[in-house]
C-alpha cells in the first residue's frame, strides 16, 4: 500500500477548513498540490523493490519545503542569504511551519509531544542523497506542482508540511520503520536545514576571510593558475600561501550556527566547491593526502563519519567526470 493510499483512506485526512488558517479554497489548492506532490516523491524515491527509504523520503520532502520557505522570505527582503539565514524572522516562520507540521500530524492521528521535535537522530538514520543533490534532483518539479495549484513560496513550503505528516505516519505507523520521535526530529531539522543551503547556494562567493562564508583568495604572486586547493584545513590554507589558488573557509558565525542546529558543516563546503566545479575552475588539488590511500579506507564506511575533505574527494570520485574532470594522482583537472 502507498503512502497516498494510507492517506486518502483515513477518516480525518482532509484538514478541517475551521482549523487551519486560510480561505477554503487555499486550504484545498495546498492539499491538491500536497498530493500530487506526494505522488511524484513516492515515484522517484521508490527502489526497483517498491519502496523507499524513510529517513531518505522525510529528509527530501523537509529540505525542499525549507528551500520553498528560504526563497519566500529571500523574495520579501532581499538581504545577503548570511544574514537571512541568521535572522530572526527566519526562525519565526521556521517555528510556524513546525507547528503546521504538528497540526497536520494531529489530524491524521499522530501526537507529538515538543521534546520530540529537537532529537538528536542517531547515527544509523542518515539519508542516502545529500540535500544539494536533492534540491537539485528535485527542487524545480517541486516549485512547478506548486506554482500549478496557484501557490506562492511559503504556502508552497506550507503544503510541504502535509506531505511530511502523511509520509511520518506511513513510515511509522504502517511500514513502522522508524520511531515517530526521530522523523519527527528529522523533518524539523531538514525544514531548517533546506533553508540554510538555499542561502549558500544563492551567496555570492566572498574573498574576505571573516565573511560568513566564501573563498580564501592568496595574494601571493606564485599564483601560476586558478585552483582550488582542498585537504585538511590548515594544511589547505598554507598550500594556498605557499603556491597561490583558493581554499574553503566557513566564517566561525555560521559554523557556531550549523553546530547549534545540529546541522553537518559538510553541507557548506560542498556547496563551495560545486560552484567552482560548475564554473569549470582548471584545476582542483589535494595536498598532504594520499586519495587513493583515503579513497580505500573510506569507500566503504559511512559517509557522515568521514573527514569532511574526505567526503569531499569521494564526492569528486563519483561526480567529477560528470562535469568534465580527470582524476590525476591527487588533482582533478579539467579536461579541455
Amino acid at each position: 500500500m502507498s503512502l497516498l493510499d494510507v492517506f486518502m483512506k483515513s477518516p480525518q485526512a482532509r484538514p478541517s477548513q475551521e482549523e487551519i488558517v486560510g480561505s477554503p479554497a487555499l486550504q484545498k489548492r495546498r492539499y491538491d498540490a500536497a498530493i500530487e506532490l506526494l505522488g511524484f516523491i513516492e515515484g522517484s524515491l521508490n527502489s526497483s523493490d517498491g519502496k523507499a527509504h524513510a529517513v531518505t523520503v522525510l529528509s527530501v520532502v523537509a529540505w525542499l519545503a525549507g528551500t520553498s520557505l528560504y526563497k519566500s522570505l529571500n523574495s520579501k527582503y532581499l538581504p545577503s542569504a548570511a544574514t537571512l539565514m541568521l535572522s530572526n524572522e527566519m526562525n519565526e516562520e521556521w517555528k510556524k511551519l513546525v507547528n503546521l507540521f504538528v497540526h497536520y500530524c494531529q489530524r491524521i492521528g499522530i501526537h507529538l509531544r515538543p521534546d520530540e521535535l529537537a532529537l538528536k537522530t542517531p547515527d544509523e538514520h542518515k539519508p542516502q542523497v545529500e540535500v544539494l543533490q536533492a534540491q537539485e534532483k528535485f527542487q524545480a518539479r517541486y516549485d512547478e506542482i506548486m506554482r500549478k495549484h496557484g501557490l506562492d513560496d511559503l504556502d508552497g513550503a506550507r503544503a510541504g508540511m502535509l506531505v511530511c505528516a502523511i509520509s511520518l505516519r506511513y513510515h511509522c505507523r504502517v511500514a513502522r520503520d522508524l520511531d515517530p520521535g526521530i522523523a519527527a526530529g528529522i523533518i524539523t531539522r531538514g525544514i531548517l536545514t533546506g533553508a540554510i543551503v538555499s542561502g549558500m547556494r544563492t551567496y555570492p562567493p566572498s574573498l574576505n576571510l571573516e565573511g560568513p562564508i566564501g573563498l580564501e583568495i592568496c595574494a601571493s604572486t606564485k599564483c601560476f593558475e586558478s585552483r582550488l586547493v582542498l585537504g585538511e584545513h590548515d594544511a589547505a590554507i598554507q598550500d594556498v600561501l605557499d603556491h597561490g589558488g583558493m581554499s574553503i573557509n566557513i566564517g566561525a558565525e555560521v559554523l557556531r550556527m550549523l553546530q547549534r542546529k545540529n546541522i553537518d558543516p559538510y553541507i557548506a563546503y560542498e556547496r563551495e566547491m560545486c560552484l567552482q566545479v560548475r564554473a569549470k575552475i582548471p584545476r582542483i588539488d589535494f595536498v598532504r593526502a594520499n586519495v587513493e590511500e583515503l579513497f580505500t579506507e573510506w569507500e566503504w564506511k559511512p559517509r557522515h563519519s568521514a573527514p569532511v575533505h574526505v567526503r569531499l574527494m569521494l564526492w569528486l570520485k563519483e561526480n567529477g567526470s560528470r562535469y568534465g574532470y580527470e582524476q590525476n594522482g591527487n588533482s582533478w583537472v579539467l579536461k579541455s
